[in-house]
């Protein structure tokens, strides 16, 4: 039986109250291993990562979980007790700070036993393993591009979307390649929102940001800018960028072949998306633009 984890774990055991439309699993595959599997509300692939701790962890669940639950096809979990949910999000923390430290603070009445200290010192040096794996992978596939980024790529994307949408098309053990045969699987809806979410941040990354550090008492002319979406905007000069199959440099074929075929639909739905995805921008962002 898998084991939920995450925030739908902690909506579950009341510990906070927020809507989360994805679900963490700890599952046993059929060979044997057990993997943390993420899926979307839908059940599409998200990320599996194995890591030896999640087996102690796995059987520790198996033994001492005392609540079930179903998810929305009906399967039947078990719900992760708070220690282990502690255990999960101290652990994750180098890879997700801001967001983890958050469901800490609504687990920092649970405490952790002598044994679940020590799969928390091993899961932790797991982490660290795999946060220096990404940095690396990122560092390879970002620094081709010989740009200058006052923000990180992946916090812009987190700025306008706690959830990004590209996580649910990467590669299986890859941070940052986009894997054609999910692509080419998924929804209409849910590519558009891929081409959507990477063209804003482009947009951030390369016009708005610059041009703010740069001549920050411009910032009103910039910021109007940008929320423009007239034939020669900022913004659809971007969508152009990721939707031209004379260059790639920014983005696969297949996302080219898409966005090509479809762009007056694209176009049209982006005119719609662009102003209220602006407008819902974190207040984080416009704090760390100010402050760094």
């Amino acid at each position: 039986m898998d084991i939920l984890i995450g925030a739908q774990a902690l909506i579950y055991h009341k510990r906070i109250n927020r809507d989360s439309f994805d679900y963490d699993l700890l599952s046993l595959s059929n060979q044997g291993l057990i993997k943390e599997n993420g899926l979307t509300k839908d059940y599409s692939y998200v990320f599996s990562t194995e890591k030896r701790t999640n087996k102690d962890i796995y059987d520790y669940c198996l033994k001492n979980s005392q609540h079930f639950m179903f998810l929305p096809d009906n399967t039947k979990v078990i719900v992760a007790p708070l220690e282990i949910l502690k255990l999960l999000y101290s652990s994750s923390l180098p890879l997700q700070k801001n967001k983890h430290l958050i469901s800490l603070e609504a687990l920092k009445d649970i405490k952790l036993d002598d044994f679940l200290e020590t799969i928390l010192e091993k899961r932790s040096k797991e982490t660290e393993v795999s946060v220096l794996r990404q940095h690396q992978e990122k560092d390879i596939f970002f620094n081709k591009y010989e740009i200058q980024r006052f923000i990180d790529h992946d916090k812009l994307h987190l700025f306008l979307n706690p959830e990004p949408i590209y996580l649910k098309f990467l590669k299986k053990d890859s941070y940052v390649e986009i894997d054609q045969k999910i692509f080419e699987s998924a929804n209409f809806e849910d590519k558009q929102q891929l081409i959507f979410e990477e063209t804003i941040v482009l947009m951030l990354e390369r016009f708005f940001i610059p041009k703010v550090k740069l001549m920050p008492h411009f910032f009103n002319d910039f910021l109007y800018q940008i929320f423009l979406t007239d034939t020669h905007s900022v913004s659809l000069f971007y969508l152009n960028k990721l939707t031209n199959k004379n260059l790639l440099k920014d983005h696969p074929q297949f996302i080219a072949d898409f966005g090509y075929n479809n762009y007056p639909t694209l176009e049209y739905n982006f005119k719609n998306y662009l102003p209220k995805a602006l407008d819902d921008l974190s207040e984080d962002f416009w704090l760390f633009l100010l402050n760094n």
